[in-house]
C-alpha cells in the first residue's frame, strides 16, 4: 500500500442503459436474454477490488464487450454466447472474459490462457456517486518519488467535474492509464483497468493545500507499497512527498 503527501501546484452520468435479445444469425447459440449497454464492473486482484466500466454493445450483428482507457474503447476481438454464458476474447492481450448472466449481474474470470487471473463481477450501471460536499483536487500535483529509473517526481494530473474526478500519473517510462472515481467516505477513490495494468489510488484531501495519497499497484505477483511522507521544506525533494512545482 503506497502513500504519500501531496501539495496542489497548477489550478488547473448516468450511464445509459438498454436492454436487447437476440438470436445468433447462425447456430444454437443466443445471446443472453438481459444484457445493459453500461456495467459496473470490478476485478479483485491481490485481495483488492478494482472498480471499472464496462460495455455490452451490439455491432454488426455480434456482440462486443469493451474496456476503457479514459474515452478509448479496448473492445473484444472475437464473442461467443451460449446459452447465459459470455466469452469475449480479447486478442490484442491474450486474454479472456467468461462471464455468467444471472439474475441481471454478471460473473466470471478474466483469463489468460487456462490460467485465471482475476474474478470478475459487474452488475448494470447506476447514478454516478459524489459530487456534494466534494473538494477541489483540479490541477497538477507534485509526487516527489524515488526509484530505480532515476525518478525524482511523478505528475498527479486531475480533472474534475463536480464530485468526478478523472486523473493520471506521469512517470518517466509513461503513465497509469486514465484513472476514475468519485469523492466518497472523505477520500477520492480513483481506479483503472482496461483488461490491463489494474490500480486503485486513494486521495485525502488535507485541507491546507496538500493531499495524501495512497496508490495500490497490482499485479499477479506483488503490491507495490511507499510509506507515509511528511512535507519536505521548500525547496527539497524528499523520496515518496510532494512539493509545491515552481
Amino acid at each position: 500500500m503506497l502513500t504519500v503527501r501531496i501539495r496542489r501546484v497548477v489550478p488547473v452520468a448516468l450511464a445509459a442503459s438498454a436492454l436487447f435479445a437476440a438470436v445468433a444469425a447462425a447456430g444454437p447459440s443466443r445471446t443472453p436474454s438481459v444484457l445493459s449497454s453500461r456495467w459496473d464492473a470490478t476485478v479483485v486482484v491481490n485481495g483488492v477490488e478494482i472498480p471499472f466500466p464496462f460495455e455490452i454493445t451490439r455491432r454488426g450483428g455480434r456482440t462486443v464487450g469493451s474496456f476503457f482507457n479514459g474515452e478509448r474503447r479496448i473492445s473484444s476481438t472475437a464473442t461467443r454466447v451460449d446459452g447465459d454464458r459470455v466469452i469475449f476474447t480479447f486478442a490484442q492481450y491474450g486474454t479472456t472474459l467468461d462471464a455468467l448472466v444471472s439474475d441481471g449481474r454478471l460473473s466470471g474470470e478474466y483469463r489468460r490462457g487456462d490460467k485465471s487471473l482475476y474474478p470478475f463481477s459487474a452488475v448494470p450501471a447506476g447514478h454516478a456517486r459524489g459530487g456534494a460536499g466534494a473538494p477541489v483536487i483540479d490541477g497538477t500535483w507534485i509526487v516527489q518519488a524515488r526509484s530505480a529509473k532515476g525518478e525524482s517526481a511523478w505528475r498527479f494530473i486531475a480533472h474534475q467535474e463536480s464530485g468526478r474526478v478523472t486523473a493520471t500519473i506521469l512517470r518517466v517510462d509513461g503513465d497509469t492509464g486514465t484513472l476514475a472515481g468519485s469523492f466518497e467516505d472523505g477520500r477520492y477513490v480513483l481506479s483503472h483497468f482496461s483488461g490491463a495494468r489494474p490500480l486503485l489510488v486513494e486521495v485525502f484531501p488535507i485541507g491546507d493545500g496538500t493531499m495524501r495519497m495512497r496508490r495500490t499497484s497490482c499485479s499477479r505477483t506483488r503490491r507495490s507499497t511507499v510509506r507515509t511522507a511528511s512535507m519536505p521544506p521548500v525547496g527539497s525533494i524528499t523520496a515518496d512527498s510532494l512539493k509545491r512545482s515552481p
